[in-house]
């Protein structure tokens, strides 16, 4: 049988291009179906993340309200730095609430205690024995945080001495802030319940000083 080259040829031409044809078809709507995979998910993702934003807003705009009130709170009650002097200040304004006399105040130095830095504080409670008792309840309920180490009473007839020694507490404040993308976790009621004691310790009073205002000095040569 004489085959026909012609014709085969003929034949053979849009068969390639056919099955070239259906190649490039297959391989692109791959890449097609790859590209609208990796769209699908990017949306995914960013409507994720708005929703996070949204969450974010939402608390902090709730929050807003008391936001400062509370910052101001935990910040005094565990400050950033040395909180002795602090400490020292609730201790003396605590005698115009309770009638006492405070002696021999000492500050020790600043020690490092894992994450906390403490120092001691040693003093002298003079007065009746119910007013020194009713002082150092005082001095546990005051802000910045401490903690009574060690409290030695000598008593009379009339009178009683305690000798004191306190702990005081600061801490730096976080240096990193979570990532924007992740979600802000609501206060627990342990947290709040945490803030609410907080709230209800003696706050320490700062005196703000206004700058005043000079009035020029009159020239006296030229009165």
């Amino acid at each position: 049988m004489k085959i026909d080259i012609v014709k085969i040829k003929a034949f053979a031409i849009p068969m390639g291009l056919f099955v070239a044809s259906v190649v490039l078809y297959v391989v692109g709507g791959r890449i097609l179906i790859d590209q609208i995979k990796a769209t699908r998910e990017k949306i995914a993702r960013l409507e994720k993340e708005t929703s996070v934003f949204e969450e974010k807003v939402s608390i902090l705009q709730d929050f807003s309200a008391t936001s400062s009130n509370y910052i101001n709170i935990v910040s005094t009650a565990l400050p950033d730095q040395n909180a002795g002097i602090t400490f020292i200040s609730q201790i003396k304004r605590g005698t115009q609430l309770v009638p006492v006399v405070i002696s021999n105040i000492n500050a020790g130095s600043p020690l490092a205690e894992e994450e906390l830095s403490k120092a001691q504080i040693n003093f002298d409670v003079d007065g009746s024995l119910a007013e020194v008792m009713n002082f150092v309840q005082y001095v546990s309920s005051v802000s910045p945080l401490s903690r009574i180490e060690k409290i030695r009473i000598n008593q009379t007839a009339t009178a009683a001495r305690a000798t004191v020694t306190a702990s005081v507490f600061w801490a730096s404040f976080p240096e990193k802030l979570p990532d924007i993308t992740q979600p802000i976790d609501q206060l627990s009621a342990d947290e709040q319940t945490m803030l609410a004691d907080l709230a209800k310790r003696v706050q320490p009073v700062f005196l703000r000083f206004t700058p005043t205002v000079t009035t020029p000095r009159a020239d006296p040569f030229n009165l």
